[in-house]
């Protein structure tokens, strides 16, 4: 019996497998404006929809400047944060597929 050359010398073997690792974000990463305002501008956390909640929003770059950019300066971070893992994710499925 002839032995079969392997495809893989490193491994010294035939065959293989494809894997997809990920490590899901434990963190939440999307900034949740009910919770964000409760503390500050309960009015705005406890409007009675979305879409009034972030007309309230707007509307702070008038009333409150430095609130409006604080929490925009939070949605940016929180922001990086989600591309960075997603470019981990990318990264990981690159490899892993290679």
């Amino acid at each position: 019996m002839e032995e079969e050359e392997a495809e893989n010398e490193q491994a010294g073997w035939n065959g293989g497998f494809d894997v997809v690792l990920g490590n899901p974000p434990w963190e939440r990463v999307k900034l949740q404006e009910k919770e964000w305002f409760a503390a500050v501008r309960p009015d705005i956390a406890n409007a009675s929809n979305a879409t009034i909640r972030r007309r309230m929003i707007l509307a702070l770059a008038q009333e409150d400047d430095h609130l409006y950019k604080t929490f925009q300066e939070e949605l940016r971070q929180v922001e990086e944060k989600l591309c960075s893992s997603a470019s981990v994710a990318v990264t990981l499925f690159a490899v892993a597929v290679m």
